[in-house]
């Protein structure tokens, strides 16, 4: 089952239908033996397959399903990214309350355990609502606060995304010379 949505996600940008094939294959496999924490895998990936078709509604019906199933099993990673996905999807929507509601709660959790790198990319998350939104304060805060942790944890690829964050709420703003700086 692992392997299955391992596949699938080698597929997802090349063949989008080869991966739902397999990441369907994966969640009748773990429903046949009864693997809940495999069930939930292969339905947090089938919504990620929706999100990027952008059928929405599917997709959030495929993650409220896997965040039901990691609650019941107390697993917190799975529910922190399930809750992630979930802001992607309303995110994308334009729901930004709802958005930022998923978010907060997934950083909660993120916090708790202290995943860091998930903190970072949570955090992004939030401050492009934020943005989206025209709060340049909130957005520049949380752009700084993940990017501190990016640098903590060595993240290149994740300081880069957020100095092109930064840069961007400064260009906005119309601070040139500092949206250069940070570009």
């Amino acid at each position: 089952i692992n392997l299955l949505n391992a596949i699938a996600w080698e597929y997802k940008y090349t063949n989008p239908d080869t991966s739902f094939n397999i990441l369907e294959e994966a969640l009748a496999l773990a429903e046949k033996i009864k693997w809940k924490k495999g069930q939930a895998n292969a339905l947090r990936n089938i919504g990620g397959y929706n999100l990027d078709i952008g059928n929405y509604p599917q997709a959030l019906a495929y993650y409220f399903k896997a965040l039901e199933i990691n609650r019941a099993l107390n697993d917190k990673k799975g529910i922190a990214a399930t809750l992630g996905n979930i802001g992607i999807v309303y995110d994308d929507q334009g729901d930004y309350p709802k958005a930022l509601e998923h978010y907060f709660e997934s950083l909660k959790i993120k916090k708790e355990m202290v995943y860091k790198i998930g903190m970072a990319a949570t955090l992004g998350n939030i401050g492009i609502v934020y943005f989206k939104q025209s709060d340049y304060p909130k957005a520049l805060e949380h752009f700084l606060e993940a990017m501190k942790i990016d640098k903590e944890k060595g993240n290149k690829s994740g300081i880069a995304i957020r100095l092109g964050n930064i840069g961007n709420v400064y260009n906005y703003e119309g601070d040139y010379p500092k949206a250069l700086e940070y570009y």
